[in-house]
């Protein structure tokens, strides 16, 4: 697994993409890495018809249609996929993760310890809401991009798996080493217009997404506003671009985009423009920050009961 630093042409392709999540991580480390809403379906049957909605946390939310039907008749209607909303104003604590395997493990196995440890132990702890896990395509690391309700429930949470209350979330710290921070949802820039980005499993579209670094003397918040202008002036017009959420780290340690393009194709469309100077004001950035991005894959969401 071996992280790829964009030249300034390739990264531009790259640029407009970032995210991030929880759990049990020094929120001072500077790697970089990258959380989810569920939704899901009731069933009925008979000629009774039930609709049911029933909470989620926030972002995290679960839909609940019924159908009905003769006594004869069965509701095999396939549960609807979790999702995490990105969006501005998020309410609760935006934590991204990354996790980057040792020696001998795979992105898969740390991607599947990391689902079996959240499911198993972190969602039943307090102020969690919802956490996706990435697994990068390139075998570099798994981002999990998580929602907390306050930073008070993250610390207790983080306690809790020292002392031993989560032990198979805890199986994934001997897989890969992590570096966590927290951020806020700067601007989320899509190509309908809509407020918000989702994060779900099994997704078509390709997830990007780009760690920015501010270089000596340049800000996060001077990255993260150098970004949302290319994004929002010249990004976002190129063919296949579907939307960038700018995350600006807490800590002061670097600026996520986490982005969504229709394909590859369309991805390699900004490598093109940036070659043939169509960018040039968010290939500003490159002078303000270091970038560094993958690809990802949802391998997971895990939602609060």
């Amino acid at each position: 697994m071996h992280a790829t630093i964009i030249s300034r042409t390739h990264a531009a392709l790259l640029a407009l993409l970032c995210g991030l999540t929880p759990l049990g991580c020094d929120p001072h480390d500077h790697n970089d890495e990258a959380e989810a809403g569920s939704e899901a379906g009731s069933e009925a049957s008979s000629e009774a018809s039930t609709d049911a909605s029933s909470e989620a946390s926030t972002d995290a939310t679960m839909d609940t249609g019924s159908e009905t039907g003769s006594d004869d008749e069965q509701d095999d209607e396939p549960q609807d996929p979790m999702t995490i909303e990105i969006r501005e104003n998020e309410p609760n604590l935006t934590m991204i993760n990354a996790w980057t395997p040792k020696d001998g493990v795979s992105v898969d196995e740390v991607a599947a310890a990391l689902t079996d440890g959240l499911s198993a132990d972190i969602r039943e702890l307090p102020g969690f809401v919802v956490a996706g896990v990435h697994a990068s395509q390139d075998e570099s690391n798994v981002l999990v991009y998580g929602h907390w309700t306050d930073q008070d429930s993250l610390a207790a949470a983080q306690t809790a798996i020292g002392e031993g209350q989560a032990p198979t979330f805890a199986a994934a710290f001997g897989l890969a080493d992590s570096a966590a921070h927290p951020y806020r949802v700067a601007s989320v820039i899509t190509s309908s217009g809509a407020s918000s980005m989702t994060i779900a499993e099994d997704s078509s579209m390709l997830t990007m997404v780009n760690t920015w670094t501010p270089k000596e003397g340049a800000s996060v918040d001077e990255v993260a506003a150098a970004l949302i202008d290319g994004i929002n002036a010249e990004i976002s017009t190129l063919p296949g671009f579907m939307g960038a959420s700018v995350l600006a780290s807490l800590d002061e340690s670097n600026v996520r985009v986490y982005g969504h393009w229709e394909d590859q194709a369309a991805l390699d469309g900004v490598q093109t423009a940036a070659q043939n100077g169509e960018i040039p004001l968010f290939s500003q950035v490159f002078a303000l920050a270091d970038s560094l991005a993958h690809p990802y894959a949802v391998r997971s969401v895990i939602a609060a009961p």
